[in-house]
Parts: C-alpha cells; sequence; structure tokens
C-alpha cells in the first residue's frame, strides 16, 4: 500500500517531496521551492500526516527506493534528484529550472551567474590564490628593497613567475570539474585578469602619471564591476548565512555536522530511525554544509 501511494505519487508529478510535518529543515526547504518559483509543480506527502500509510512503511519504502531514510527527499519528473542539502545546492545553481525546461523563467542575472559558475573560478578558490599570490609578491617585494631599491623587478617576476602557473593551475581545475577545455582556458584568463586588475595595476597606477593612473583605473572598473556582480549573486547564500544566521535561533534544534545521511552522503536532513511498528524518532539535524566550491 505504501509503496504503491508513494511510486504513483512520484510519477504524476514534477516536484515530489517526501516530508515530515513537524520537522522545521523540511519547512524551510518547502519556502525555499516555492520562493524559487516551483509552487505549481510541488507536491508534498508528509510521512507523519498520510491517512492511510503508516509513517514507518513510508520510511521503508523510502529506503527502498532512494537507500537511505532520512527526511525530505525530492523526485523530479519520476526520477529520484536527492536529499535536502541536494535540493537547497542545486535551486542556486538553476539545476531544478533547467530539469523541468523553465529556460524562459531565468532573469537576465541569473542567466549570467549561471554562464559565470561555468567558466568562472569558484569563489574560494579565488580568494585562496590571491593571497598566496599577494604573499609570493611580498616576499619579493621585500627581497627587492633589500637588494636594489632603485628598481622594481619584483613586480614583473611577481606577475609572470608567480601569476602564470597560478593560472594554469586555476584552468586545470577549472577542467577538473567541468571537463570543459573552453571553460579552463576561460578561467585562467580570468584569474590573471583578476591579478593585474586588483594586486597589480593599483602599484603601478600609483607610479605612474595622473593620465596612465586614470587610464588604468577605468579599465580595472571594466575587469572588476562584472564580478562583483556575478560573484555578489553566486556567494548571496553565503552572504546572508554569514549576516543573518548569528541573530536567528530555530526553536528546539540542535545542528551537528557528524549528522551525515548514510543512504547518499547529504548533510542538512532530518534522519528518522524506526523505534517499533509505526514510531520514528527524529534525530539532530546537520547543518548545511556545501562549501563555495
Amino acid at each position: 500500500m505504501a509503496e504503491e501511494t508513494l511510486t504513483s505519487a512520484i510519477s504524476a508529478n514534477k516536484i515530489f517531496m517526501l516530508s515530515l510535518s513537524t520537522d522545521w529543515y523540511c519547512s524551510h526547504l518547502k519556502r525555499e521551492v516555492i520562493k524559487a518559483g516551483f509552487e505549481e509543480e510541488l507536491t508534498v506527502l508528509e510521512v507523519d500526516t498520510h491517512p492511510s500509510c503508516s509513517k514507518t512503511d513510508l520510511l521503508n519504502c523510502c529506503a527502498r527506493l532512494t537507500g537511505g531514510r532520512t527526511l525530505p527527499r525530492f523526485w523530479l519528473k519520476g526520477r529520484y534528484f536527492g536529499d535536502g542539502g541536494q535540493m537547497e545546492q542545486d535551486l542556486t545553481k538553476g539545476t531544478v529550472r533547467r530539469m523541468l525546461g523553465r529556460f524562459s523563467d531565468m532573469s537576465i542575472l541569473d542567466s549570467i551567474v549561471a554562464v559565470g559558475k561555468k567558466v568562472l573560478p569558484p569563489p574560494a578558490i579565488l580568494l585562496f590564490s590571491h593571497i598566496i599570490f599577494c604573499v609570493f609578491g611580498t616576499i619579493l617585494l621585500c627581497l627587492n628593497l633589500m637588494s636594489s631599491p632603485g628598481t622594481i623587478w619584483s613586480s614583473y617576476v611577481t606577475l609572470f613567475v608567480g601569476g602564470l602557473p597560478m593560472c594554469v593551475g586555476m584552468s586545470y581545475i577549472k577542467y577538473k570539474q567541468t571537463s570543459s577545455i573552453v571553460a579552463a582556458i576561460i578561467s585562467g584568463l580570468v584569474f590573471f585578469c583578476t591579478i593585474v586588475a586588483i594586486q597589480y595595476w593599483p602599484w603601478s597606477a600609483w607610479l605612474g602619471t595622473t593620465q596612465s593612473s586614470m587610464g588604468f583605473n577605468f579599465v580595472r572598473l571594466i575587469i572588476l564591476l562584472p564580478l562583483v556582480v556575478i560573484y555578489g549573486l553566486w556567494s548571496k547564500k553565503h552572504i546572508e548565512q554569514f549576516v543573518y544566521r548569528p541573530f536567528v535561533v530555530e526553536p528546539n534544534s540542535k545542528f551537528s555536522i557528524d549528522g551525515q545521511d548514510p543512504g547518499t552522503g547529504g548533510y542538512g536532513a532530518a534522519p528518522i530511525e524506526d523505534q517499533g511498528a509505526d514510531t520514528g524518532n527524529l534525530s539532530d539535524h546537520a547543518q548545511d554544509t556545501d562549501s563555495f566550491l
């Protein structure tokens, strides 16, 4: 009975969600899916309030279909999609929208960010690489000032000896991530442009004339302003968590990064374990640990 109910609901709906009505994380994912514009496509089955199937039977069926017993679980167009962490991550990437064929719903900014994620270095890697480049350049500048203070050989060595190999490394990382040679080349070139615009040209503009300084800074703005928009929207979720999370306390909730879903290896789900024929026990929630990468 439970398996027939579940499989028929999965096949009949574009987005099907298996949920627990008393779980805050399931409620949070429902809001996120609706906020993303999928209210009409979304159908939710609450395992603890279904009139004809017990929670235990539905969870046993979920385990057979997905290999895990944690909630929430999502199916798209009849195919298993993933747990709550997977859905939350892919909502921001636009994967759900693409799978449902709703390209026309994407705004211009969404489209730009989607393209940016395909060809640009991930935010965390970009930041870490800039820190390494800055440390390397600072060391060479100190050596330059101690050995020959009248020259500026360190700036050229830093840019070409330090920057170019890092661009190659950035391209390699993007290729491993996307398997696209074009995306890898663009990623390396964009990284080199950010090095020049953020760390190299400011010194050149400071050392040059007023006219050259204006030219340098104008080109810097052309390079950096689009990247600010793309990376800002790309990292919007993490920025909001950083800004608002310290002031939001979920009632009766605990967080543990050890609460990994044994079925799928995903985070951010509400594990449920049977203690009897018709009873379930809600364990601690796992904190969403998806990275910038």
